[in-house]
């Protein structure tokens, strides 16, 4: 760790949200309200507005992705297969980290477009299915720290050999696909690359400008400062807007040991530890070293918190993030320029 570097944290955000709107209630059964609002979808792809989306959510018989001012994805799946929670019948996925309060105003014009004064009775107590909260470190190394995640069963490092004797860790991901909840930490320059690699292959480079401008972005990403993403993604939530005060910070599970605190140890020790740390994780590496004449002190250590990690401050920011208020309250004078309910 360059000990000359700044190390930062961002407010926390949200960086994924999806909820249900109680259609049963405001618009009684899909039979009623589903084939006018598949017209209307339709028109809105006709001049624009929104455009097909595929596979964001099969237990929906249709998606559309809305045409945000800002480029920010949104999607709205609605028409619920089966015989199961008929009374939600529209889903709303987003990205709230990223929307504006135009983009807001757009979502709630394009429904107010179609249920007109209906769809403030909906919005007045959707479920929240998923959250994924955020915060940013900024000029944080990922290789500069060892990380653990309280009550995680499975941990996975994903990482990149530089050479035979170097590597680097790009991902570390806490708790199985089943889990309730999970936290992860990446590295943002090789997701912006990553980003960037497949635009190229789905766009192609042809032209010298087109060129020109991927080599900088490539520059770009390769010269900024680092930064580590760190997300608690609840995937399994069923909870109201007022539920989500009483959530437990999740951002409190994990546990950092900075890697140039490990000077405790002897050189070959401090390789052994990095080593298993990358491989078995923080936890588990910490149980093999008990008997250990450092074992204690490395205990201690990971019970301390870097000045630089706040987590009460990022969880209270995300869950009080500004645009997940706009999202869940009722617009004022939204111009429903979507069109008029059908």
């Amino acid at each position: 760790m360059n000990t000359n570097t700044v190390i930062r944290q961002s407010p926390g955000f949200i960086d994924k949200l999806a909820y249900l709107l109680p259609t049963l209630e405001a618009l009684g059964p899909e039979i009623g309200w589903l084939p006018a609002f598949q017209a209307y979808v339709g028109t809105g792809i006709a001049t624009g507005r929104c455009k097909p989306a595929f596979g964001v959510e099969p237990r929906f018989r249709g998606s559309a992705q809305l045409l945000l001012p800002s480029g920010a994805q949104a999607f709205v799946s609605y028409g619920r297969k089966g015989k199961k929670q008929k009374r939600f019948g529209i889903r709303v996925e987003c990205n709230p980290g990223r929307m504006t309060a135009t983009d807001v105003a757009a979502v709630h014009s394009f429904f107010l477009g179609a249920f007109g004064n209906q769809y403030l009775e909906m919005l007045k107590a959707p479920r929240i299915k998923r959250l994924d909260l955020a915060v940013d470190i900024k000029g944080l190394e990922l290789d500069d720290v060892y990380v653990s995640y309280a009550h995680a069963q499975h941990v996975t490092v994903y990482g990149k050999m530089l050479s035979k004797a170097r590597g680097t860790v790009e991902t570390w991901s806490f708790g199985s696909t089943k889990s309730d909840s999970t936290g992860t930490l990446y590295a943002k320059q090789t997701e912006r690359l990553h980003q960037l690699l497949k635009d190229v292959a789905k766009n192609g480079v042809a032209g010298e400008k087109l060129r020109d401008n991927v080599v900088r972005q490539y520059l770009e990403i390769e010269s900024s400062a680092p930064v580590v993403r760190i997300e608690v993604r609840l995937r399994k939530l069923s909870c109201s807007v007022a539920d989500l005060a009483d959530i437990k910070n999740r951002f409190l599970r994990f546990i950092f040991i900075e890697r140039e605190d490990t000077g405790v140890l002897s050189k070959l020790t401090r390789l052994a530890f990095r080593s298993m740390c990358r491989d078995i994780g923080l936890k588990a590496t910490l149980d093999a070293f008990k008997g250990h004449p450092k074992h204690k002190q490395l205990v201690q250590l990971s019970r301390a918190r870097p000045d630089w990690w706040k987590p009460k401050k990022a969880w209270r920011e995300a869950i009080a993030h500004p645009v997940l208020t706009k999202v869940f309250s009722a617009p004022a004078g939204v111009d429903k320029k979507w069109g008029s309910p059908p």
